[in-house]
């Protein structure tokens, strides 16, 4: 299994980064390897989303449930597609002059061809995404 742990401190509102990683459906406009994204189910404080990742010649689907703590967190739970485990949290932790966020992503793909390429990138993978959400924040528009 792969993990990533990464901790950020952005200069803004709890809220303002919260919005931005719970747009689920703009993660293709931003982030790295998220070809399509859509939601499918929304109950209170959870939706369900279909994405479909990419990289080179993989095309994969997957389905989770996301499930938010307005403010405070978002967790995702794996539902299908190609990997044998998947955990992904987001803590968010207001402090006197902007947020701490904590970000975990812990997965293990089935295939052992693609988990053999997310582990040659994987310290890649967690600065990409980091940097893909901080662009997002502090866009301007």
């Amino acid at each position: 299994m792969l993990t990533l742990n990464e901790r950020r401190h952005f200069p803004c509102s709890p809220q303002r980064v919260f919005d931005v990683v719970a747009d689920v459906e703009r993660y293709p406009t931003f982030l790295p390897g998220v070809l399509s994204a859509k939601v499918t189910t929304v109950r209170p404080f959870c939706f369900q989303a279909d994405l479909l990742m990419g990289y080179k010649i993989f095309r994969e689907p997957y389905r989770c449930l996301v499930h938010l703590t307005p403010y405070e967190s978002i967790t995702v739970d794996y539902l299908e597609g190609p990997f044998e485990s998947l955990k992904n949290t987001w803590h968010f932790q207001e402090t006197k002059d902007g947020v701490e966020v904590a970000f975990l992503l812990a997965f293990a793909f089935r295939s052992s061809l693609l988990q053999g390429l997310a582990s040659s990138f994987s310290a890649q993978i967690g600065q990409k995404m980091i940097a893909a959400f901080e662009g997002r924040v502090f866009r301007r528009g």
